[in-house]
């Protein structure tokens, strides 16, 4: 059994495009985990509607959309999951039917609290632990996939249980381009962040990109979900550094996943995202490799681009924010 795990907030539009791709796949036993991380907006409303087929994925023209209208368009059986069942890990015993009664079930938790991407993914996977799940996919809710990949990402993992392993992630709006394959590598020595591109550099990774991650039940029970402090970016380079740690490998499966890069919030960059990025970076650093020759580039880097008077503002803001909370412990 296979569950995928899709964190939605103010998402619901990519989310139902995001669901009826998966629900488009080739027949493998799999389950839906859409975890709502407390949405401001009426997602889970619509997700419902979607599933009682009262609205259909919105017909945009884009060339990727055709992965979630294509297809033979299964069933949409939502079963809502008590949060407190989660967590108390008594989800699966308060069940009122068989798990296995049918092979494709959208699990629904609508989390109390917005705690972040891996908050949101420590909730989906608790629940596919419960309900006897043996691979996880973690999936960006703004991405479609293609039929095959489910059943591909499926076999693969369960022949390589000690590895994790990443997609070919491609830009939604320009499919013939490659965001990342699987995900890159990180320096332990400088901090500097390389994502990979090109097949040649698939020998050196040493993290997956979260918006596409596979890995078997046993992993996540031998290092634990994401660290809850990160509430976004840099939480799957964390999960991996451990991981590594641990004795695991990675590597990609050559499957494409489309990804709209950004739709989890709703923009592509703001002088938020930006701060969160440098402020994310310094902790896993820290957390994982104590201090270091890495703390002299992290600073230096970010003092210039703090300073730099071309590049983006949104960048640049984001530096002189981060410089902020590291000198007076507060952004000002």
């Amino acid at each position: 059994m296979i569950s995928v795990v899709l964190v939605n907030w103010n998402g619901w539009k990519d989310t139902i495009a995001c669901l009826q791709s998966l629900l488009n796949s080739d027949t493998v036993p799999a389950r839906f985990i859409v975890v709502d991380n407390a949405s401001s907006n009426d997602s889970i409303e619509r997700i419902r509607q979607w599933a009682n087929k009262k609205i259909e994925v919105e017909k945009t023209g884009d060339e990727c959309e055709k992965y979630a209208l294509q297809g033979k368009y299964c069933s949409r059986h939502i079963v809502d999951v008590n949060y407190n069942d989660i967590i108390n890990n008594t989800a699966a015993s308060s069940m009122e039917f068989s798990l296995h009664q049918m092979q494709l079930i959208i699990y629904l938790v609508c989390s109390p609290r917005n705690g972040g991407f891996g908050y949101g993914c420590n909730v989906g996977m608790s629940l596919a632990k419960q309900l006897g799940t043996d691979v996880i996919w973690l999936l960006n809710n703004d991405c479609v996939v293609k039929s095959e990949s489910l059943k591909i990402i499926y076999n693969h993992v369960l022949k390589n249980k000690n590895t994790i392993f990443g997609t070919v992630l491609k830009y939604y709006y320009k499919p013939n381009r490659t965001q990342a394959i699987g995900g890159g590598h990180l320096s332990r020595l400088t901090g500097s962040v390389s994502t990979f591109d090109r097949p040649s550099f698939r020998s050196t990774l040493n993290f997956i990109n979260g918006a596409s991650m596979a890995v078997c039940k046993e992993i996540f029970e031998a290092i634990g979900g994401f660290d809850e402090n990160i509430f976004m970016y840099f939480e799957e380079n964390d999960f991996c550094i451990r991981a590594e740690k641990a004795g695991y490998k990675f590597d990609v499966i050559d499957t494409d996943v489309f990804h709209k890069h950004g739709g989890s919030l709703g923009c592509k960059s703001t002088v938020r995202s930006w701060e969160q990025v440098y402020i994310n970076k310094h902790y896993v650093l820290k957390k994982n490799f104590g201090w270091g020759v890495w703390v002299f580039f992290f600073f230096f880097v970010l003092v210039i681009r703090s300073l730099l008077p071309v590049g983006q503002q949104t960048t640049r803001q984001g530096a002189r924010r981060a410089l902020a909370h590291f000198i007076f412990g507060k952004v000002i």
